[in-house]
């Protein structure tokens, strides 16, 4: 069982150990949240997410796989509850 007030520090795709469906995260320096997020490690300041340009992923036509970014910094692992889910994004 999850502890629901314990901030969470690491989320991967496909967990465990946080299901996906309820989690944001977010850069701490720009407050933007990042999207398509595969993995992000608050202890590491590291986030792994797929690449978009305008608005499509970007596939590498050699393997046919969705390219990824590596990003450095801190970030936020927010849980979103029915209290904060219809707040506005930015």
């Amino acid at each position: 069982m999850t502890d629901n007030n314990k901030p969470i520090t690491y989320a991967k795709v496909g967990g465990p150990p946080h299901y996906w469906d309820n989690l944001k995260i977010f850069d701490v320096n720009t407050g933007k949240e990042i999207k398509d997020v595969i993995e992000v490690d608050y202890n590491e300041d590291r986030c792994t997410c797929y690449r978009r340009i305008d608005g499509k992923l970007v596939v590498d036509p050699k393997d046919d796989y969705i390219e990824r970014v590596y990003l450095k910094g801190k970030f936020r692992i927010e849980r979103i509850t029915n209290s904060n889910k219809d707040k506005k994004d930015d």
